[in-house]
């Protein structure tokens, strides 16, 4: 229900920027749980990003719900968004929230015995990237919010 209800807010907070500032960069003041290197984003850039997690995430837990890990260890580095995002990033965006939400859905049990080491939670089943994933949605709508409000003044 967060992950939706995260979703819903940020398409609501994104229907109050035109489309011809999305792409402006505006540095923000520091936020909890979001890195430095990740306060000076577009409303675009941050869309991407949340692609790109979302994308992650629903690998690592159809990985997960199979019993095995992925191979290769979580970085923040490899999901960092693409500096010249565009508005096509907004339909990225709106696929990459259904393909996790169709791979949550395909799964049993999210409880699951194979863990996989997020870099600052360390090891979780597939309930815990789950969770995690609505947790960094909202994380990311406050930021847009910032951005936009950056934008205004």
């Amino acid at each position: 229900d967060r992950f939706q209800r995260e979703r819903s807010l940020i398409r609501e907070v994104l229907a109050t920027c035109p489309p011809s500032r999305r792409g402006e960069r505006v540095l923000i003041p520091r936020l909890r749980g979001l890195e430095d290197s990740s306060r000076h984003w577009s409303v675009w850039m941050t869309l991407d990003h949340l692609r790109i997690t979302n994308g992650v995430f629903a690998v690592v837990i159809a990985s997960l719900a199979r019993g095995r890990a992925p191979s290769r260890p979580a970085s923040t580095a490899a999901v960092k968004p693409d500096l010249e995002a565009a508005a096509g990033v907004e339909a990225g965006f709106e696929e990459s929230c259904d393909r996790l939400l169709a791979t949550v859905a395909e799964v049993a049990d999210l409880r699951t015995p194979a863990r996989y080491a997020h870099p600052w939670f360390g090891p979780l089943d597939a309930e815990g990237w789950w969770a995690l994933s609505a947790m960094h949605m909202g994380i990311h709508r406050g930021q847009v919010a910032r951005i936009l409000a950056g934008l205004r003044s």
